[in-house]
């Protein structure tokens, strides 16, 4: 039985046997990965399963373990999602808040490009460094100032943020709309057909990257959303965008 599989999926228990040995000879390795580079951690901290994340730190789990691919971390997965406890637990089993990807992202800004208010707090609260520079320059306030995210951009400045120009954080009319704190991105990655439509028609940039570097398109086609994927497409998407 694969524990990358069980962890992705919280069955909790099973994890706790592998780890064990319990139903077999050998005990799990806590820290193996699959074939995406990502840990049982990493599954269980994208997941929300927070006693499955709570068991494999227990057992030594790395909380620092970086993916293959970009680089990421269980931390920053987790701080993606929003998931504050998971966030929290981490943190407290020594996982690096200013733990870098491939392209020089942080849970911060991830955190901030995805509207996670608590999360961020909590990642400031435990030293983030708020003025961290993705490797194309971007900041954790130039995501949240580019998406209209009041309630992050606020939290940034008092803690000690930089403030970007208008010239380097474009922000869209959408974005702007009192109350608005979403981007293309991130009806893309939700599933959100009307809002991916409505953006659109607002002429959003639709060749636009995340934190981590991806394009909508990227995040519709991994979930699975074709109807999103057709209308990305017919906007003039880049499809061989890295």
């Amino acid at each position: 039985m694969n524990l990358f599989e069980v962890a992705r999926t919280g069955r909790a228990g099973v994890v706790k046997a592998l780890i064990k040995g319990g139903w077999f000879k050998t005990k799990a390795d806590v820290n193996a990965k699959a074939s995406s580079g990502y840990t049982a951690l990493m599954a269980a901290s994208q997941n929300g399963h927070l006693e499955v994340v709570q068991a494999l730190l227990a057992a030594k789990a790395d909380a620092n373990a970086k993916s293959r691919d970009d680089g990421t971390t269980a931390l920053i997965i987790a701080s993606q999602k929003g998931h504050l406890k998971i966030v929290q637990a981490l943190l407290a089993a020594n996982a690096d808040v200013n733990a870098r990807m491939n392209d020089g992202g942080t849970a911060l800004m991830a955190a901030s490009a995805f509207d996670r208010p608590e999360v961020v707090k909590v990642l400031l609260a435990a030293k983030a460094d708020v003025n961290a520079k993705r490797n194309d320059g971007f900041t954790a306030l130039m995501f949240a100032s580019q998406k209209g995210c009041q309630g992050i951009v606020q939290l940034l400045k008092e803690a000690g943020a930089g403030q970007p120009t208008t010239q380097e954080v474009p922000t869209t009319a959408a974005a702007a709309q009192a109350g608005q704190c979403r981007s293309l991105l991130d009806a893309a990655f939700e599933g959100d057909l009307a809002s991916v439509k409505a953006q659109l028609a607002d002429r959003a940039d639709v060749n636009n990257t995340d934190y981590s570097g991806r394009t909508a398109l990227m995040h519709a086609s991994l979930k699975g959303h074709s109807e999103i994927v057709r209308a990305l497409l017919a906007a003039n998407a880049r499809v061989d965008a890295k």
